[in-house]
Formats: structure tokens, sequence, C-alpha cells
């Protein structure tokens, strides 16, 4: 929800945008949401990694991560 909020309702940017990158497409769009989704209720495929472990992913891109925070 926070994910669609932000992409279509101009919503608070998200503090992490590599943690709404389920695909690891290295952007943030609307497949993300569609991808988390399906894998919510329809067994699709599991997000990338660090999923489902908590952490940060090693990926590099576009997408920036501006919270230090760590996993509650």
């Amino acid at each position: 929800v926070s994910l669609l909020s932000f992409l279509f309702q101009g919503a608070k940017a998200p503090p992490c945008f590599r943690a709404g990158d389920v695909n690891g497409d290295g952007s943030l769009e609307l497949t993300d949401a569609v991808y988390m989704l399906n894998h919510l209720f329809k067994s699709g495929l599991a997000p990338v990694p660090p999923y489902p472990a908590c952490g940060f992913s090693s990926r590099e891109g576009e997408l920036s991560c501006e919270s230090d925070a760590g996993c509650d």
C-alpha cells in the first residue's frame, strides 16, 4: 500500500527505495507492487534477497537508501 501510495498518490517517499524494489530490477515501479501482491496472495516468486532475512541488499543501483536503520 505504501509503495502504491507513493507511486500514484504523491505520498511521502519511503526511507529506503531498495526495500521497495522487490523484483530486483533496479527501479521502483508498479511492477514491484504487482510482484509483491502476486507473492503474497498467489504464491508467486519471492522477493530478491535479502528476503526472507532481515538486512540490507548487496545490489548496487540507482535506488538509494536514506535510512541506516536496521530491521525491527
